[in-house]
């Protein structure tokens, strides 16, 4: 079985919180699923018996280690804000696309008898 690569290590205070915001049953759902994922990999279970355990994802797991290792338990609780960018187009729309856009935006003659 290949080695864990970040060893996620807790101290009894540690664990007793992540227990606490497991049990409490106050926080948010995707807190929750971390914090069993913390508990029961420094328990000493592997990725694939923690995803299996759990029904998540092998990227969550492995990024929910990585940041506790790096950053703590409660920054591996947090969510990650998506950097969202701009989409960039690379020419103006051409005089069709222009056309089409303002033929979708009008209404259309109604083709029903009346």
């Amino acid at each position: 079985m290949a080695a864990i690569k970040y060893k996620v290590n807790l101290t009894d205070e540690e664990k007793l919180q992540l227990e606490a915001l497991v049990h409490k049953g106050k926080s948010a759902a995707r807190s929750q699923t971390r914090a069993r994922i913390l508990l029961k990999a420094a328990s000493g279970l592997h990725d694939k018996d923690i995803i299996q355990a759990l029904d998540v994802s092998a990227s969550l797991v492995a990024k929910t280690r990585q940041r506790c290792v790096e950053e703590g338990p409660e920054a591996a609780l947090k969510e990650i804000p998506i950097k969202w960018r701009p989409c960039m187009r690379l020419s103006p729309p051409s005089k069709r696309e222009l056309w089409h856009a303002s033929w979708s935006s009008t209404t259309r003659p109604s083709t029903a008898a009346g």
